[in-house]
């Protein structure tokens, strides 16, 4: 089943005993049990999987408590990697076929199904329009099927829209156009026919076509249009993708403070916008899907976490579970099936120089709203009322297969408020998650939910998380992400 998507909007509507009220208005759409879903960088497969140990019975643990996700493996060095080639391939390093079947092991362990990101720069330079060879991915797609790996899904190439240099090839991404790149998605589209039974179920005997995995900027930005002209020429052909992705980042001046400001998160929805408009137009009958993302910050506002200093170190900050979870929520309020975190494995981490398995912060809001999905929801629209109501209260909703409300509500300010349920749902149980051990410090690296210190066991078992029962109101915690699931009054 899937379940329903609230969006609570904020309306200032004036209430003689102040506070918010929820109110339930009608449904506008609907989101899948999948919607969130988690990544491998390609990168990983350049540098011995960057360490990672895919055979740790506590890291295998801690994923698999995530629920089912997509995995995507993709990424900028994607278009830098060749499959099991004897002879070395023009700037490209060889995946061997013990890297994949690793991979897939772990996959088919943990229950994940794999999106796999071919090289488009694969031929190249070998022929005179530059098209895509399909050879070696030919091989990969026989060796994955004979190791009855996961992959229920392809893509091919990865943020081709960039007008700069590859990273790890000096061919130069800058040199695809719209027509090119859809060009090389028929190629592929031919190639899965000629390899599976059928296209387009999301299984592995009939995988999805995706892309055409454009960043930000080939949607809304310095090259928009790359996405919806992809999109418009595969049209043309009768061809037509699964999954329309886009990536999304807040980057590359982003602070903290931009992280809790509803005007900068609100910027998700003017993306979300032109990707369904160019899918209704020229592929109606695909999804859409954020199909790589994450919460990055500008390098001198990361300070050293468990995370290392890094770019992206806001993800283990406890602050990085709101603009996460509101992404999260706009996407779901676009229809959109999908949204990859940038990757897995820095919401399981494995700590050097031990390579014990850790959790960042933001997991556990992971596995409470997979844990509270997993079943799907219908999408009603919510409002909120009352003389407490502000921007900087932000909500999202879904209505269960019961009947029952499923809701979070995030605070980014550190000012409480009282919030009352709808008469349709009076009461039911609630998670406030919280900074710890002190509240509202959204630089803190540990979690709390109702109070209780969030920690897995040595093992890797989760403790259950602790509900409080909830009747008519509640006080909104500042700087906290609250869960509610109210159960129908009638």
């Amino acid at each position: 089943m899937k379940a329903t998507t609230l969006l609570l909007t904020l309306t200032a509507m004036g209430s003689a005993s102040g506070g918010v009220l929820i109110n339930v208005g009608p449904e506008v759409g609907s989101v899948d049990g999948m919607l969130q879903s988690f990544t491998l960088d390609s990168y990983s497969f350049i540098h011995n999987m960057s360490g990672y140990n895919f055979e740790d019975e506590r890291s295998i643990k801690l994923v698999k408590s995530m629920g089912k996700s997509y995995l995507r493996i993709g990424g900028t060095a994607g278009d830098a990697l060749t499959f099991n080639e004897t002879k070395p391939v023009e700037n490209s390093y060889i995946i061997s076929e013990a890297e994949i079947a690793r991979v897939c092991k772990f996959s088919n362990t943990v229950g994940w199904p794999i999106i796999f990101g071919l090289n488009i720069m694969v031929g190249y330079n070998q022929s005179s329009d530059h098209s895509w060879d399909p050879t070696n991915a030919d091989k990969l797609i026989t060796y994955a099927k004979s190791i009855s790996c996961p992959i229920i899904g392809w893509e091919l190439g990865n943020e081709d829209n960039l007008g700069r240099p590859g990273q790890f090839s000096t061919l130069g991404k800058g040199y695809f156009t719209p027509k090119l790149v859809s060009d090389n998605f028929v190629k592929l589209s031919a190639l899965l026919r000629s390899k599976y039974d059928s296209v387009g179920q999301g299984t592995t005997n009939s995988p999805f076509l995706i892309g055409p995995d454009c960043t930000r900027e080939g949607v809304v930005g310095s090259r928009a249009g790359f996405f919806r002209q992809v999109l418009g020429n595969l049209s043309l052909t009768n061809t037509q993708v699964n999954a329309a992705t886009y990536h999304q980042y807040f980057i590359p001046d982003t602070t903290l403070a931009d992280m809790m400001n509803a005007t900068y998160l609100d910027r998700v929805a003017a993306f979300a916008s032109e990707a369904n408009s160019a899918r209704n137009k020229y592929a109606p009958d695909s999804q859409v899907w954020i199909g790589e993302s994450s919460i990055m910050l500008q390098n001198k506002s990361a300070p050293t976490t468990l995370c290392g200093k890094v770019p992206a170190g806001t993800i283990c900050y406890f602050g990085g579970i709101f603009p996460w979870l509101d992404k999260l929520g706009l996407a779901s309020l676009y229809n959109h099936s999908v949204v990859a975190r940038q990757t897995f494995s820095t919401m399981v981490r494995q700590v050097r120089p031990s390579g014990r398995a850790e959790v960042s912060p933001g997991y556990w809001t992971d596995v409470m709203i997979k844990n509270l999905l997993q079943d799907g929801a219908r999408t009603v629209n919510i409002t909120l009322t009352g003389t407490d109501v502000t921007p900087n209260l932000r909500s999202y909703g879904f209505m269960g297969p019961q009947q029952q409300l499923i809701t979070f509500v995030l605070n980014l300010v550190d000012d409480d408020v009282e919030l009352s349920f709808p008469k349709s749902h009076q009461s039911g149980k609630m998670y406030v998650f919280e900074s710890y051990p002190t509240p509202g410090i959204l630089t803190s690296n540990l979690t709390s939910c109702n109070g209780q210190f969030m920690t897995p066991g040595p093992d890797g078992d989760l403790p259950p998380f602790p509900s409080v029962a909830v009747t008519g109101s509640i006080t909104l915690k500042g700087l906290s992400a609250t869960f509610m699931v109210l159960d129908p009054s009638n």
